[in-house]
């Protein structure tokens, strides 16, 4: 059964639905007749989730389907059929292509991605293309990321010291999913993480990613200068423990990056915010970076996780002037090292970059990145 109750939906000021209140039957045949312009479509639009009510709500049984996000409106989709004339349905697209929606939306990742599965393992297999899938993230809808696929969106979310309400985040983050969006980067940096970090992979169906290097310090609730290697280490096994898809790490900066930082004088020193943690951690205590450091373990509690690595770029441009120099590239070469490791663990690995470049720099800055 599906019931309308008190729609009402209106464009530029017009209103077509006005308080529509209407049920419609199991084994049933109903039909909406009306003149032309009357608002039939936009009502059959409504009903199925095309146009969003301005005030009311459609149930399908006794699930209130208005109040679902895109993917648990898909799930429900898939019973409905559909037979329309020409483009009145979806105006920009022919009969074919509507016919052919739900099975491009609801079939595998290779028909997602219109590309035969052999191909697919084969750039998956090659390292070209990564797909995050933690095996403790239960209500994942799994994405690849990488070459030759389609451009994914990823959100940027969390709480802060200005934003603290984890429910009000929740709902961003839900409304960023059913517009669309494939990723939700958590960059919490207040109060306990846990319990929403927890609440993402246990009810988001994007993927999602954290920087573990932002959770240490609240985690501990330390001085940056207190932390020990170990401290960063056991953060990612946490992360990796409650889910999460990946992790974005700046292992790229090493000891031997501050003497060339200071040696060359950057305009903007480093942009990255983890890369500065690091940075300064490493000034503070004299140690190497904890994450290459220990980048074996790291390794091995991705692997059994699940888990794939975003190698952070530490030492991106933060402007013009500083582009391709040798602080950026040199660790473009230490992250393509650290790829290959990774891969020898079986661990997916995206590697981010390349930072503020100028337009003429832009394909031979990828092209370094894609061969080492």
């Amino acid at each position: 059964m599906i019931r309308a109750e008190h729609i009402t939906k209106s464009f530029d000021g017009r209103v077509v639905l006005d308080d529509i209140s209407i049920e419609f039957l199991t084994g049933k045949t109903n039909l909406i007749i009306g003149r032309s312009g009357s608002g039939k479509t936009v009502l059959l639009k409504t009903l199925v989730g095309l146009h969003e009510p301005d005030s009311g709500d459609v149930w399908y049984d006794d699930t209130n389907f208005t109040r679902l996000d895109f993917r648990e409106r898909r799930a429900i989709r898939k019973d409905i059929g559909m037979i329309f004339q020409g483009g009145a349905l979806l105006d920009s697209s022919t009969v074919e292509e509507n016919v052919k929606l739900p099975l491009d939306l609801f079939t595998s990742q290779s028909e997602k991605e219109k590309m035969d599965v052999d191909k697919l393992m084969e750039l998956v297999a090659s390292g070209k293309v990564a797909i995050p899938a933690n095996k403790h993230h239960k209500s994942l809808d799994a994405e690849g990321v990488g070459s030759m696929l389609r451009t994914k969106i990823n959100v940027n979310l969390g709480v802060s010291r200005d934003c603290k309400d984890y429910d009000v985040e929740m709902q961003k983050v839900m409304s960023a999913v059913k517009l669309g969006a494939e990723a939700i980067m958590d960059l919490s940096s207040h109060g306990n993480t846990q319990p929403f970090r927890q609440k993402l992979t246990s009810e988001c169906p994007a993927m999602i990613g954290t920087v573990p290097v932002y959770d240490s310090v609240i985690h501990y609730q330390r001085d940056l200068a207190t932390l020990t290697a170990q401290d960063f280490v056991d953060v990612v096994r946490l992360h990796a423990e409650d889910g999460v898809d990946f992790v974005t790490l700046h292992c790229g900066i090493t000891r031997k990056t501050i003497d060339q930082i200071k040696k060359h004088k950057r305009k903007m020193n480093i942009v990255s915010r983890g890369g500065s943690l690091v940075f300064a951690w490493m000034c503070m205590t004299g140690e190497e970076n904890p994450f290459y450091e220990h980048y074996d373990e790291i390794l091995e509690i991705c692997e059994e996780h699940d888990v794939t690595i975003s190698l952070g770029d530490a030492c991106r441009p933060g402007c013009l002037a500083d582009a391709t120099d040798v602080c950026q590239i040199e660790e473009l070469v230490r992250l393509g090292e650290l790829t290959k490791r990774a891969w020898d663990h079986n661990v997916q690995v995206m590697v981010e970059g390349p930072g503020h470049v100028p337009l003429d720099q832009v394909a031979a800055n990828m092209k370094v990145q894609q061969s080492i």
